[in-house]
């Protein structure tokens, strides 16, 4: 996980113009009381995550959580810069606790005005060269910063952003060429719409990470296994045949038909309300008129989500799902 604050330039530069005529002692305490400031608030949601953490992996193993290793290692941590080793599981958790306590805490010690981050999550296995993965969290974190870097007018109305990728294979450096090259349709279509806003709502309310973490639960669990996994193949061609077979699982969905030992099926009007009129949705944002399908994102929620919380068959998953919940801000 790689963090980067927003604006923190724009935050000092703010600060200056109003010591103008201050002595030199004077503008140079204030300027380190408030990078002492960004320095406790980040301390502060740190700390928040790592406990929000220790809490839910404590009751995932129960009473042998005592003798337990924490599964996260600090890189950085320092100023508005964090970069951490965690287990990919953990990551949206540690996430969204973090931002929430980092804006909480701005919010409450700047006037009012809440502070954001731009974060970037690479998920890769323990043999996968951390040079290159750092290499690929920084261009990943562009991308999460871009999204929200116009539009907004003042550094309190920009909301956090995040934007997450799964190796799988050995890939480019640079996201944008990962992007182009595999995760683009035949048709020119998207097959991720990430990045996605954190926390608050931005310039479209689906592409908020917590609706999104929480839609993608309902799909991932509600829809029959089979038709899952062949949704992204089908997307690859293009939202005309999408569209095809949109019509055909919208059917099925209807109709209940296809369903899994110990999870229902995805109600059709919940599977509406998810997905409109075909996989594919185009959104505005980004300053790119194009056509984007979230199955790719859904999927990928697998590979950073507790397995507990979408997999309803193990001892305390009810416990675990509550908890999770709880602490990222998501309402069942």
């Amino acid at each position: 996980i790689h963090m980067d604050g927003n604006d923190l330039g724009k935050l000092f530069l703010g600060q200056i113009s109003k010591l103008k005529g201050k002595s030199t002692p004077e503008r140079l305490q204030t300027m380190a009381k408030l990078s002492a400031c960004v320095d406790k608030c980040n301390q502060f949601a740190m700390n928040e995550a790592v406990n929000a953490v220790l809490e839910f992996e404590s009751l995932r193993i129960g009473e042998d959580h005592k003798t337990h290793k924490v599964p996260l290692r600090p890189i950085v941590v320092g100023g508005d810069d964090v970069t951490i080793l965690i287990r990919a599981d953990l990551s949206a958790l540690f996430t969204l606790k973090y931002v929430k306590a980092f804006e909480q805490k701005t919010k409450e010690l700047n006037e009012g005005k809440a502070l954001s981050l731009g974060v970037a999550i690479v998920v890769a296995s323990s043999s996968y060269p951390f040079a290159k993965a750092f290499t690929l969290a920084e261009s990943v974190l562009d991308s999460a910063k871009t999204c929200t870097a116009t539009g907004y007018g003042s550094y309190e109305n920009r909301p956090s952003s995040i934007d997450y990728l799964v190796v799988t294979n050995d890939v480019e450096y640079d996201i944008e060429d990962i992007r182009k090259h595999l995760y683009t349709a035949t048709d020119g279509s998207l097959l991720t719409a990430k990045p996605f806003v954190i926390n608050r709502d931005g310039k479209n309310e689906t592409l908020r990470f917590e609706y999104v973490i929480a839609d993608g639960i309902k799909v991932i669990t509600g829809l029959p296994r089979g038709t899952l996994r062949g949704l992204l193949t089908t997307c690859r061609n293009g939202k005309d045949v999408a569209k095809k077979i949109f019509e055909q699982v919208n059917k099925n969905v209807s109709r209940q038909l296809g369903g899994r030992n110990n999870n229902d099926l995805l109600k059709e009007e919940t599977f509406n309300k998810i997905f409109k009129e075909n996989f594919f949705t185009k959104y505005s944002s980004y300053g790119q008129d194009k056509y984007r399908t979230l199955i790719g994102d859904y999927l990928e929620l697998t590979s950073i989500l507790p397995k507990e919380i979408i997999v309803g068959d193990f001892k305390n998953s009810s416990e675990l799902k509550d908890l999770f919940f709880e602490h990222v801000g998501i309402s069942k």
